[in-house]
């Protein structure tokens, strides 16, 4: 009578495929975790922040003195990238004191097909050209910190926040089980 030995014998389904699946997930899930946090770290967290500031900021009426929207080509990987940019001088009264400001919004560079720069541009313009003037809101505690739009978009930003969210859980429950499964096996008593 002949006997065979489990660990001889290597059925379909058995160690080696499950270890290769353990292997699969935990790759998967340390690309996905890393993806997400990149994505995450592209989120204008900062932008977020002082837009929720700026709105209990007081404000006051500049009078834009220079307007300019320009491109500018900027080294990035191995080749160069276009961005507009939109650069803005304007005073204002403020503590008493006539105060300049320079950023005219929360962000001042955009893609150059970006509508929201370029219509803030032509509202300067009109009111410059008119003598017209705009409200410039201002941090109280420090004036010289002011803008003339404090919107943002909150749309695309906590879209992306969310996916970078479950895309970090997902790859973190992607590395941990096959982490877990290979700990040591529970006692039978």
């Amino acid at each position: 009578m002949d006997t065979a030995s489990f660990g001889g014998i290597r059925a379909r389904g058995g160690r080696n495929t499950r270890h290769r699946g353990r292997v699969v997930n935990l790759v998967i899930g340390v690309a996905l975790a890393i993806a997400s946090f990149a994505l995450l770290t592209s989120v204008p967290w900062r932008q977020a922040a002082t837009h929720l500031e700026a709105r209990a900021w007081p404000s006051a009426e500049a009078a834009i003195v220079s307007v300019t929207l320009f491109e500018d080509r900027l080294p990035r990987g191995e080749g160069f990238v276009t961005e507009l940019v939109l650069s803005a001088v304007y005073e204002f009264e403020a503590a008493g004191e006539l105060r300049a400001g320079h950023a005219a919004s929360l962000s001042d560079r955009a893609e150059p097909g970006d509508r929201r720069l370029r219509r803030l541009y032509h509202r300067l313009v009109f009111a410059s050209v008119t003598g017209r003037t705009v409200p410039a809101y201002y941090d109280p505690e420090n004036p010289d910190h002011a803008y003339l739009e404090t919107s943002f978009a909150w749309r695309p930003t906590l879209l992306k926040g969310l996916l970078g969210l479950v895309g970090m859980i997902a790859g973190l429950l992607l590395m941990a089980t096959p982490l877990r499964l290979l700990g040591p096996p529970a006692p039978l008593l």
